[in-house]
């Protein structure tokens, strides 16, 4: 996933959509300590920065992020977003 972020142009941006609060704080401070720059996260407390490149956000928080485009779109832990039989 770093790999991914990394390669963004310097226009680029991404989402990171991960299953809970925990993960997103998780994921957000590994990128922060790569020095990965404009991060922000989104979930319950949080406001996201609409200038930032690269988002973090908890799966039922995606919604505030619909009039977005992004290049890079990744779900951490995606087995959670499988429907239920």
């Amino acid at each position: 996933m770093a790999d991914l972020l990394a390669e963004l142009d310097g226009g680029g941006r991404a989402c990171i959509i991960v299953p809970k609060l925990d993960l997103m704080e998780q994921v957000a401070h590994l990128l922060e300590s790569m020095a990965l720059p404009g991060i922000s996260k989104v979930g319950t407390g949080y406001t996201p920065d609409m200038d930032a490149r690269i988002f973090v956000c908890v799966r039922n928080s995606a919604w505030r992020l619909a009039h977005l485009d992004f290049d890079l779109l990744v779900l951490d832990e995606a087995h959670h977003y499988e429907p239920p039989e």
